[in-house]
C-alpha cells in the first residue's frame, strides 16, 4: 500500500495510528517537511503550494474507466452512508441529535461555500457525515 499524505498535520491524527507496523510506503506533499519518528518515515516528500503540485501531478494521469461491478459496489455504499445519516428525531424540546445539526447545515450549503469547524467532538461527527 502507498500513502500520500497531502497537508498532514499529525496533531490530527498520529502516524502510530495508522502505521502502527511501521511498514507503510508515504509519500507527503506539503508546504512544509514533515515531522520525522518512527512510524512517519516518508519515501518522498514533495515541499512547495499543495495546489500546485496537485495540478503538476494529476495533468499527467491517465483517465481511468469504472467498470460496471465497481460503479455498483460504489453505489451500495453511498446507500449505506445515506442511510446511516438518518436520524430519527426524539423531538423533545432544544436537544438536538449532531446529525440533525449536520443534515441542516448540509441542506444549507452550496458548492461556493466553505464550511470550518473549530476542534472538539464535533469535529469527529463533521468529518465522518458532512458530505463535501
Amino acid at each position: 500500500d502507498l500513502v500520500i499524505a497531502i497537508g498532514y498535520d499529525p496533531i490530527e491524527y498520529e502516524a502510530r495510528n495508522w502505521n502502527a507496523e511501521k511498514d507503510a510506503r508515504i509519500i507527503v506533499i506539503d508546504e512544509a517537511p514533515a515531522e520525522i519518528d518512527p512510524f512517519m518515515q516518508p519515501e518522498r516528500e514533495l515541499i512547495g503550494d499543495i495546489s500546485a503540485t496537485l495540478d503538476l501531478l494529476t495533468g499527467s494521469l491517465e483517465p481511468q474507466q469504472v467498470s460496471e461491478d465497481a460503479k455498483e459496489y460504489l453505489a451500495s455504499l453511498q446507500a449505506k452512508l445515506t442511510e446511516r445519516d438518518i436520524v430519527q428525531s426524539k423531538g423533545e424540546a432544544g436537544i438536538l441529535h449532531p446529525l440533525e445539526v449536520i443534515n441542516t447545515l448540509q441542506s444549507k450549503v452550496t458548492d461556493d461555500m466553505t464550511v470550518t469547524v473549530d476542534v472538539g467532538s464535533h469535529y469527529i461527527w463533521m468529518a465522518r457525515h458532512f458530505r463535501s
